[in-house]
């Protein structure tokens, strides 16, 4: 019905139609929630479900496992450049004591020579 006086265009709602898209939704919330419980009380789908954690518990330890060999890569370098640079301390010592052991021969040399 519409209104002239006023300008504004109004309609007469009946109670079935304020009704029917409330029943309609809720009517299709329950047909899903049904066909969910169905699908998931199967058997069928305990299967894939199963087979679904399956694969995904693989994928989650791959990834866990390539994180824990490069740790323990990262560990092996770094423990190999440790010990080389012990080895060069060691024998960039073992270059100081001889050279301390030289000059103190040519020292003790010198010193019979001038007498």
């Amino acid at each position: 019905m519409i209104d002239h006086r006023i300008g504004v265009a109004s309609q007469i709602i009946t109670a079935g139609d304020a009704i029917t898209p409330t029943a309609t939704k809720w009517g299709m919330v329950g047909g899903t929630m049904t066909t969910a419980y169905g699908w998931l009380s199967s058997a069928g789908t305990a299967v894939f479900v199963g087979v679904l954690v399956t694969i995904l518990g693989f994928i989650i330890s791959a990834v866990y496992q390539r994180r824990r060999e490069k740790r323990e890569v990262d560990q092996i370098n770094f423990n190999k450049t440790l010990a080389l640079s012990e080895e060069n301390r060691r024998m960039a010592h073992e270059a100081r004591m001889i050279e301390l052991h030289q000059a103190q021969l040519n020292a003790l040399k010198a010193n019979k020579d001038g007498q």
